[in-house]
């Protein structure tokens, strides 16, 4: 049941099988209540995010990519592709199945912007590329 839980909170398809029979009607009733705590879990991905964001450039520099769903900077070129997903539904169909719906997650605000991860010597401009890696 856990393992199932943590596949809804990283928007992961999952199949379980509860071995223990008076744990198998506790599952789908976690399930049920778990989208809030998906949420929070959301929230503090984004809230971490936030932070390390505003502390990479002190340290390491200015990020060189930004993540097109999302629009916030990102370190490398593999997290420019990265969709974050809220949970919109969960159903228990019957004792066996429960079915979980997701939409994903658009534009987030409040996370410091592309401008102030850009290097100084680009004058505050942003221009990117097709790889979604800001160009000079």
């Amino acid at each position: 049941g856990t393992t199932m839980l943590a596949s809804i909170a990283c928007a992961r398809n999952s199949i379980g099988f509860e071995i223990d029979k008076a744990f198998s009607s506790l599952v789908p009733e976690q399930a049920a209540s778990f989208s809030a705590l998906a949420d929070e879990l959301l929230s503090a991905r984004i809230s971490d995010h936030c932070r390390f964001v505003s502390a990479y450039p002190e340290s390491k520099g200015p990020m060189k990519y930004i993540n097109g769903p999302h629009g916030f900077p990102v370190v490398t070129r593999q997290e420019t592709g990265i969709q974050l997903y809220r949970v919109r539904d969960v159903v228990s169909t019957d004792n066996s199945l429960i079915r979980v719906s997701y939409e994903p997650v658009g534009r987030i605000d409040g996370i410091p912007s592309a401008k102030a991860a850009i290097p100084r010597s680009m004058g505050g401009r942003i221009r990117f590329g097709s790889n979604g890696r800001i160009k000079a």
